[in-house]
């Protein structure tokens, strides 16, 4: 089912009235994720629906999502569904674009023999509208997700849905360069870094923070080979990965022990 953006008083997802099967009520978006044997002939040419397939047991399997203000998507679409194992290329996702991001819920399904799971870990792509990494215009000091890693087990019993939002919620602190491309202004902050240009071509390389100083200096010094910068950072707190800066993509990192099937259900947060 896809149904429109929910409308009324935002909750949590605690709060929200939730189904038997643990998944909230409501307007959502449905992705289900197959596992499959191997040799598995996946129709690599045709995209849309909603399902997407994996090997049934497998590591590093990645799927990458893709939002943000600049995205067109108005619904879920499946751009890709084939994993790498498949077709050589990654399952890619695209979700519309929403300010206050969405509840996030999943459920392992299938038969419960041996405890079959799925483990996820989520990571970023920083990219700009030219799709160049964001790194070269300024410095992703991460400080992580909220849930850095989910595992869904289907054991014996009904299987309800959990709350996996965490896995989309992001802190750390995106800096650029440039004070024009830390927008709003008046919230970012000036940081300077040690950064390092082997080429000398403007382009840094890698960015640390300066060391402390080694008294009796009261300065940092940056490092031989690399060279001190001035930074316009914007700070995020457990803000919805997508909202992050320039940063548009988002990718799972998955690794699939048996499971054949896990549900997941993208309930957009209403405003205020």
């Amino acid at each position: 089912m896809v149904g429109s953006a929910m409308a009324g008083k935002k909750v949590k997802p605690e709060d929200g009235v939730k189904n038997s099967n643990g998944f909230l009520t409501g307007a959502h978006y449905n992705l289900n994720i197959h596992g499959k044997k191997d040799g598995y002939n996946c129709d690599a040419e045709s995209s849309g629906g909603n399902s997407v397939f994996v090997p049934e047991n497998g590591e590093g399997i990645q799927i990458l999502m893709q939002s943000g203000n600049k995205s067109l998507a108005t619904t879920m679409e499946v751009v890709d569904k084939c994993a790498e194992a498949f077709d050589l290329t990654p399952i890619v996702i695209n979700l519309p674009y929403n300010k206050n991001g969405f509840y996030v819920f999943a459920r392992p399904l299938g038969k419960p023999t041996k405890n079959p799971s799925m483990g996820i870990t989520p990571d970023v792509i920083s990219v700009t509208e030219g799709g160049s990494d964001l790194f070269y215009l300024g410095f992703v000091n991460s400080k992580g997700f909220k849930n850095p890693y989910a595992e869904l087990i289907r054991s014996k019993g009904k299987s309800k849905a959990v709350d996996i939002t965490g896995l989309f919620q992001w802190s750390g602190s995106v800096c650029y360069l440039s004070s024009d491309s830390c927008t709003p202004i008046e919230e970012c902050t000036i940081t300077s870094l040690c950064c390092t240009d082997a080429d000398l071509d403007g382009v840094y390389e890698g960015c640390t923070t300066p060391p402390e100083p080694i008294p009796p200096a009261t300065e940092s010094i940056c490092p031989i080979d690399t060279v001190w910068v001035d930074t316009y950072c914007m700070d995020y707190e457990e803000e919805w990965v997508f909202n992050i800066g320039d940063l548009v993509d988002y990718m799972w990192d998955i690794d699939n022990s048996g499971l054949k099937l896990l549900q997941i259900r993208f309930y957009p947060v209403p405003e205020e």
